[in-house]
């Protein structure tokens, strides 16, 4: 079994990109990440290289914006000591 190298720098710019024009997929066979935007020059043959692969490319969710504060929530219910 190869070892694969993911590019973890760009996944985590990647999942911390909320903006709602772009999409981010990490290609399962390269380690890369790949942006999808609208206005790509090959956008359509990216689309379908991706469609006809939904195994290879896995999507990147967005981040909750609401998760950190969620996540201070579950913190605070942890203390036992005032």
């Amino acid at each position: 079994m190869n070892k694969l190298e993911i590019d973890f720098d760009y996944l985590i710019f990647a999942w911390r990109d909320d903006s709602p024009d772009t999409a981010y997929y990490l290609d399962s066979d390269t380690g890369s990440v790949v942006l999808v935007q609208r206005d790509l020059e090959d956008i359509e043959d990216l689309r379908d290289e991706i469609e006809m692969h939904p195994n290879r490319y896995l999507y990147v969710p967005k981040p909750d914006s609401l998760q950190p504060q969620l996540d201070l929530f579950d913190f605070i219910f942890t203390i036992s000591d005032p």
